[in-house]
């Protein structure tokens, strides 16, 4: 159990930490997670990590939130909600948007 947790951790730190450029496209994983400009996933469930790492790519690479989630077939909204179930993803997207004089996002409650 003290592995399956350990690995779990890692994971969710490596999706933070590590950017990667996507070029076609949200992956199958993603459109499987995704429906009706929603997504749908626990924090607590595997694919969490994958589900992150792509959400902060997009965002990395375009620079704005809100065009990463457009291109992630999502609302801006729901972006947030998603960057919200893991607060450093949230706190590393508000830092970027600061760098930039924009102000940061807050989930809706």
């Amino acid at each position: 159990q003290n592995l399956v947790s350990a690995y779990s951790r890692l994971r969710l730190r490596f999706a933070l930490l590590l950017r990667t450029e996507r070029t076609s496209g949200p992956t199958t994983l993603w459109n499987s997670r995704c429906k009706g400009g929603k997504i749908a996933i626990n924090e607590k469930h595997e694919d969490f990590p994958c589900i992150i790492a792509e959400a902060l790519d997009y965002i990395w690479q375009l620079q704005d939130v809100k065009h990463a989630a457009e291109a992630l077939g999502l609302t801006t909204s729901q972006m947030v909600k998603l960057l919200a179930k893991e607060p450093p993803a949230l706190a590393w997207v508000n830092a970027m948007r600061q760098s930039k004089g924009q102000p940061t996002l807050k989930p809706n409650k």
